[in-house]
């Protein structure tokens, strides 16, 4: 074949001549290049438009030169939309030796860092808030056992209330724990001192058991009564805030507290567990049964 002819046949018709000099059917190179057949007639025809496009076109005569040892180059020039300039210089792009990016992973890992520590910092917080929350929400832990076995001491050595004018003499002659006469009165002259003023609260702490077993008091009603339904944490606190009694009691205990005015502030543990009367009335709890802890201002 002169070079004449070669200048006058085209793309298609130089890979079909190729291909019948190797004396192959186009079923055989479809099957070695694994591509349908129909693809390398259209490509033989020079029909450009049924094959998907110009670069699978120009891939897929490049895959045939390979196949047939046919200089791609040549070929590629006759097809349409050709850069052969640009596939001269492939070999440049795959001999240029790896460059090493800047290392912009460490430049991202800054703000992951920072969203964790903000994160962190958040964490924190919350956690030393809810602490703080649940800390007020009832009396510190180091503190209870203490308070409650310098409570119990208290009111197992707790003294008679003070009788007041208008009690009757049968009242009146009830046992009460005194102050020791002095040395130079006589049991006839001196009289009898209580041993709480009558500024100081009345504190009696008894089980109901024990109280409906005995009878009813010789005592007045006292204003402030609480009776332990179940265990419960107790603290009573004057308008000042000087803390009257604080303890433990347990289901069936009863705290009576005669003071002569309000206000008073009381703290429950388990609201749930403690019945509440002030100056005679009983006060609604159901409120804090969720929040378990109830804390109440009797004026």
């Amino acid at each position: 074949m002169s070079a004449g002819a070669d200048a006058v046949m085209g793309a298609g018709a130089k890979l079909k001549a190729a291909r019948l000099q190797r004396q192959l059917s186009l079923a055989q190179l479809a099957l070695q290049l694994k591509v349908p057949e129909g693809r390398l007639a259209a490509l033989e025809a020079e029909r450009w438009s049924d094959l998907p496009g110009g670069p699978y076109a120009r891939g897929l005569a490049t895959a045939v030169c390979r196949a047939l040892n046919v200089e791609a180059a040549a070929v590629l020039m006759l097809m349409p939309g050709a850069a052969p300039v640009a596939l001269e210089r492939v070999h440049e792009g795959l001999n240029r030796p790896f460059q090493e990016r800047p290392t912009g992973l460490q430049g991202g890992s800054r703000p992951l860092a920072g969203a964790a520590l903000l994160m962190l910092s958040v964490a924190l917080g919350i956690w030393s808030w809810q602490r703080g929350w649940l800390e007020s929400l009832g009396p510190s832990p180091a503190n209870s056992p203490q308070e409650a076995v310098a409570a119990a001491e208290e009111v197992r050595h707790v003294e008679a209330p003070l009788v007041p004018p208008d009690t009757p003499p049968s009242v009146a002659r009830a046992p009460a724990s005194v102050v020791p006469l002095s040395a130079t009165s006589t049991a006839a002259s001196a009289p009898i001192q209580p041993a709480a003023s009558a500024s100081e609260p009345l504190q009696v702490a008894t089980r109901a058991s024990d109280s409906a077993s005995t009878g009813p008091s010789l005592t007045p009603k006292a204003s402030l009564d609480i009776v332990a339904r179940d265990t419960t944490w107790v603290s009573v606190s004057d308008g000042t805030g000087t803390s009257l009694i604080s303890k433990m009691m347990t289901r069936g205990e009863r705290l009576q507290l005669d003071l002569p005015a309000g206000p008073l502030r009381v703290v429950l543990g388990n609201a749930a567990g403690a019945e509440v009367q002030w100056r005679g009335q009983i006060q609604d709890l159901s409120a804090f049964y969720g929040v378990r802890v109830a804390r109440l201002t009797l004026n």
